[in-house]
C-alpha cells in the first residue's frame, strides 16, 4: 500500500463559506503536532480480500450496482464496510484510521483551500453524482431517488460524464491529486476516520480546545462520494457521521502511520 507523508504543523480547517453547514464550522487554524503518512488511496476491495482470507472475516456484502461494473472489481475502494471491519483491518495491517484533522490537511494542505486541487470547481477531477449516474433509478431509504434525495444539494450534474456511474477503480482522477499527493479526497467514496462526530462542529476551537469529542453515537466520515453533487458536496471541509455499525455504498476508508513522537 503506498503511502504520502505530511508535515507537522497548522493548517486551516473548517469553512466559513455562505454555502457551508454550522457543522463544518468554524474555519480556524488547527495545530497537528506529529506528521504522519497517508494512504495515496483508499483501501481497495483486492486489498480487503486479502485481509478477509488471512483472518477468516467475512467479505463485505455485494453492493447492488456489483454485477453492473464492468472490468475487475480489486481496484475499486472497499464498500459495505463498517466502522468496527475497518478498525480490524487497521489492527491486522498495524496502521490506524486517520483523524478528522488529519484527513483534512491531507485533503488541502494549508492553504484553506476549498478542493483538493485548489479553489475552483472543476468537474473533471472526481467521480461524482453526474450524468454517468443513474441517478433517476436507484431508490433511497425514504421512498425518493437519488436525484430526488440530492435535489436540495445541488442535483445531478447532467452536463458532465465521467464515465463511472458507480465507484471508479482508486486513483482514476489523477488531476485530483492533493497537495501532498493523496487521491480521491473528493468523490468516489467517503472515508470512515477516527474520531466521534460532532454535529456542532468545532466552537471549541475558540477556547483553544483541539481535542476531538471523547464519546458519541456516530463516528465521523470525510470526503464525498460517487451519489454527491460536485460542486458543494466535493469540498475539502464536507464532513458527516454514521453509527459505527453502518455499512453502505458510499463509505469506505483509507490508512494512516503516524511518526514516533520526537522524529
Amino acid at each position: 500500500m503506498e503511502m504520502v507523508a505530511v508535515p507537522a504543523g497548522d493548517f486551516v480547517m473548517g469553512a466559513d463559506d455562505s454555502d457551508a453547514p454550522d457543522w463544518e464550522k468554524p474555519k480556524h487554524i488547527h495545530p497537528v503536532e506529529r506528521s504522519y503518512w497517508i494512504g495515496r488511496n483508499d483501501v481497495t476491495r483486492g486489498q480487503f480480500s486479502v485481509f478477509c482470507t488471512a483472518t477468516g472475516r467475512a467479505e463485505p456484502e455485494k453492493a447492488y450496482f456489483d454485477d453492473e461494473l464492468v472490468g475487475d472489481r480489486d481496484p475499486h475502494p472497499v464498500i459495505m464496510v463498517s466502522w468496527d471491519d475497518a478498525k480490524a483491518y487497521c489492527a491486522w495491517a498495524g496502521l490506524v484510521l486517520p483523524s478528522e484533522a488529519e484527513w483534512e490537511k491531507a485533503a488541502r494542505g494549508t492553504d484553506g483551500r476549498k478542493y483538493p486541487w485548489g479553489n475552483a470547481w472543476d468537474p473533471t477531477k472526481a467521480n461524482y453524482l453526474d450524468a454517468s449516474c443513474p441517478g433517476d433509478k436507484i431508490m433511497m431509504g425514504n421512498g425518493k431517488t437519488l436525484d430526488e434525495h440530492m435535489a436540495a444539494f445541488g442535483g445531478r450534474d447532467l452536463d458532465h460524464n465521467d464515465g463511472f456511474p458507480y465507484t471508479s477503480p482508486v486513483g482514476s482522477f489523477p488531476t485530483g491529486v492533493s497537495p501532498y499527493g493523496a487521491l480521491d479526497m473528493a468523490g468516489n467514496v467517503f472515508n470512515w476516520c477516527e474520531d466521534w462526530w460532532d454535529e456542532a462542529g468545532f466552537p471549541r476551537t475558540i477556547q483553544r480546545d483541539f481535542s476531538p469529542p471523547k464519546s458519541g453515537s456516530w463516528r465521523v466520515d470525510r470526503g464525498s462520494s460517487w451519489g454527491n453533487p460536485g460542486r458543494l458536496a466535493c469540498r475539502t471541509t464536507m464532513r458527516y457521521g454514521y453509527p459505527p455499525s453502518d455499512r453502505n455504498e458510499h463509505l469506505g476508508f483509507r490508512l494512516l502511520l503516524r511518526s514516533v513522537p520526537g522524529d
